[in-house]
């Protein structure tokens, strides 16, 4: 409201449920090592307690499926 909008929580169906997206794994394992060089620097007592996991779980939003990086990725 503060910025003047006005959210109409009747446009929204709370059972409507979508289906998961799929992601790869190499996309996955690239935006996990992405979070953990970011966490190095921002929060080095998380990054020690997150680095050692290697079985991470995505969000039940995205469906893992093997392939690489995304090739719209920008990688540096």
């Amino acid at each position: 409201r503060a910025r003047g909008y006005r959210f109409d929580p009747g446009k929204v169906d709370p059972a409507a449920r979508a289906d998961p997206i799929p992601v790869t794994t190499g996309q996955l394992r690239y935006e996990w090592d992405h979070l953990l060089r970011k966490l190095a620097v921002r929060d080095p007592e998380r990054h020690g307690l997150l680095r050692s996991l290697s079985d991470i779980d995505p969000h039940p939003a995205f469906r893992p499926v093997p392939g690489p990086v995304e090739p719209w990725e920008v990688r540096k």
